[in-house]
């Protein structure tokens, strides 16, 4: 039996130029990989630093609430302005009211920011929004922001949802006030 028989299969020599090629599509191949990897580990990252955004946001607002609620002045008087006694309110009470108030408008000024990078969902930002809305709907609040330095996306919002306060009440704050206030 000859390499001509028929039965047999033919084999040839590969040539410099196929093992080029051989060697290029697996180098090709290898690159391909490593990106895909290189995509799967910064997808990874993401969510790890999204993870920790959530857990430090959460901290954050258990700690300003924990604070907040440990206040006297503060408890008082926004238990005043549930029972719409906002004249009743005593110097240490507004100013506590305003204090939690700026620190309430840092905060959400950082969400505005975490949800134009992605940071944080759109259900949840709107759901901040609303709050925001009905809190500047009561006059103690709409009068706290007007003299607030804020980043101009900030004070542009403030001024939508005033002007929306103002035209088209959401009435949040009518509502009875079923607990005595104590002086």
């Amino acid at each position: 039996m000859t390499a001509t028989d028929p039965k047999l299969p033919v084999t040839k020599k590969m040539k410099k130029s196929d093992w080029k090629d051989v060697a290029e599509l697996i180098g090709i191949a290898a690159i391909v990989a490593s990106l895909i990897f290189v995509g799967l580990q910064m997808k990874q990252a993401d969510t790890i630093a999204m993870s920790g955004i959530y857990q430090e946001r959460a901290l954050s607002v258990r700690e300003n609430v924990t604070a907040t609620a440990a206040n006297p002045y503060f408890v008082n008087g926004i238990a005043k302005l549930y029972a719409g006694k906002q004249s009743a309110l005593s110097a240490q009470e507004a100013i506590a009211l305003e204090y939690e108030f700026y620190g309430l408008l840092i905060a959400i000024d950082n969400y505005m920011l975490q949800q134009d990078l992605g940071f944080l969902p759109e259900g949840q930002w709107t759901a901040i929004v609303a709050d925001l809305r009905c809190q500047l709907e009561h006059p103690f609040y709409a009068d706290a922001v007007g003299g607030l330095f804020l980043r101009d996306e900030m004070r542009s919002m403030i001024d939508d949802l005033l002007q929306q306060a103002e035209n088209e009440p959401t009435k949040c704050w009518d509502f009875e006030f079923e607990y005595a206030i104590e002086n």
